[in-house]
């Protein structure tokens, strides 16, 4: 009857719809084989990626092809961090700070003042941004990254991440466990209590209230009340976690050694381990929305899901045909 072929014409576009579509993490290829030490995308479909040996590529298909750009350096490049299409910085070993204003196609390099490496760069608009560094360095550009200023962090340890929520609000975490705060720009810093003197290497907020960091162990720590309290999770792993990102208040992914990928959808309460289908380990992730992340590492490792990592199944619409025609 009319019923039956409709249900089964549904059922052949979710199986056609589905194959078309790969699920779970995918690979794909810069055609390179440095470690990709970070990525970024501003929407679906154009993106960066930076590593060792100064390599710099950029994407304009979501990650399909990736076209060589010319850093004028041979230094690793640790990070990567754009605001749109346009503007962008990559900072690296030995100081070395790059900024564009026209997506790539030229990178200029800045003075930054040091010779540590610059471990974590990120900017809250166009103009003003944070980059951390080697021995508790912390610097700040209230110019697009044409000029940087030193910060007095208050610590001397290697601090591999930086994060601001806003213009006022940030924090930094790094070796032995540091986590410290500024709720002036950066003016001040005070350190906050992580409970662990493992190495903390990413860091991550949703608002001012929420936020994440991953490290050394399988260590993830969340706070809820902007970091009076930072409480443990458990992540089911024990590898070093070297990035995390939150899309929102609940949805999350991480990314670690031996190809551990994890994503939560429940603000970290549950971390669900994903197959990544490598071995190697990833140091970068980014996630646009709860369906849509990348993922690299160590030779020219990409990985990409537009499934939120999940890998769906076809049998409960099956058993409702079988049951209807039935």
């Amino acid at each position: 009857n009319n019923q039956m072929k409709i249900l089964i014409s549904l059922l052949l576009m979710s199986i056609s719809f589905n194959v078309a579509l790969p699920q779970g993490w995918f690979t794909q290829s810069n055609g390179s084989s440095n470690t990709i030490t970070e990525i970024y995308f501003v929407n679906e479909n154009t993106g960066w990626l930076c590593g060792s040996g100064g390599i710099l590529m950029k994407s304009t298909n979501g990650g399909t092809n990736w076209t060589a750009q010319t850093s004028n350096t041979f230094q690793t490049l640790w990070a990567l961090y754009f605001t749109n299409e346009n503007n962008g910085w990559a900072t690296g070993n030995n100081g070395v700070i790059l900024t564009t204003t026209n997506s790539g196609t030229n990178w200029t390099t800045r003075t930054s003042g040091t010779a540590s490496a610059l471990w974590y760069v990120h900017f809250i608009n166009v103009n003003t941004g944070w980059i951390s560094g080697s021995n508790g360095e912390i610097l700040k550009s209230t110019n697009s990254g044409v000029n940087w200023t030193a910060q007095t962090s208050g610590t001397a340890q290697i601090l591999y991440s930086v994060f601001f929520i806003n213009d006022q609000t940030g924090w930094v975490t790094g070796n032995g466990g540091v986590i410290r705060k500024t709720v002036n720009c950066g003016t001040n810093w005070t350190g906050q209590t992580s409970g662990t003197g493992t190495l903390l290497h990413c860091v991550n907020f949703s608002d001012e209230n929420n936020g994440w960091i991953t490290g050394f162990n399988g260590v993830i720590l969340r706070t809820t009340n902007g970091g009076v309290n930072w409480n443990f999770q458990t992540s089911g792993t024990g590898v070093f976690i070297r990035s995390i990102d939150f899309v929102n208040s609940n949805t999350g992914f991480a990314a670690g050694d031996n190809g551990i990928l994890l994503a939560t959808t429940n603000a970290g309460q549950n971390w669900q381990i994903q197959n990544s289908n490598a071995v190697n380990h990833f140091y970068s992730l980014i996630a646009l929305d709860p369906l849509t992340a990348w993922a690299t590492g160590e030779n020219g490792l990409i990985r990409k899901t537009i499934t939120g990592g999940n890998v769906f199944r076809h049998l409960d619409v099956t058993m409702l045909i079988e049951g209807f025609y039935n």
